[in-house]
């Protein structure tokens, strides 16, 4: 899901010849906004588990209430 945008949309990713994408996109708990965790602003670890965010706006509300994100 991307912030702002109600309909569907595709999504592409352009690689260059010969390379793979090594890693694949997470999804941010708070806005669930697709993000590559390798440049990702905010990250947490709670209970082992690692959460990539957006913003450092989302990664606070996470950690203030992390069970009202977490399924």
């Amino acid at each position: 899901m991307l912030r702002n945008v109600r309909d569907p949309v595709e999504l592409i990713a352009a690689v260059r010849q010969g390379q793979t994408r090594a890693h694949r996109l997470t999804i941010d708990p708070v806005c669930r906004m697709a993000l590559d965790p390798e440049s990702a602003p905010g990250r947490l670890v709670i209970d082992d588990t690692v959460y990539f965010f957006c913003s450092l706006n989302c990664a606070g509300d996470f950690a203030r209430e992390p069970k009202r994100f977490v399924d």
